[in-house]
């Protein structure tokens, strides 16, 4: 394997994108 830390950014990203995307209709719903 490569690196570990190339893939770091990407998975962190889409960790973020999809925290972003489960946690909009939720504040949505608590606001």
């Amino acid at each position: 394997m490569t690196n570990p830390t190339l893939f770091e950014p990407y998975i962190l990203g889409s960790l973020t994108l999809s925290n972003r995307i489960v946690m909009a209709p939720l504040t949505r719903n608590r606001a």
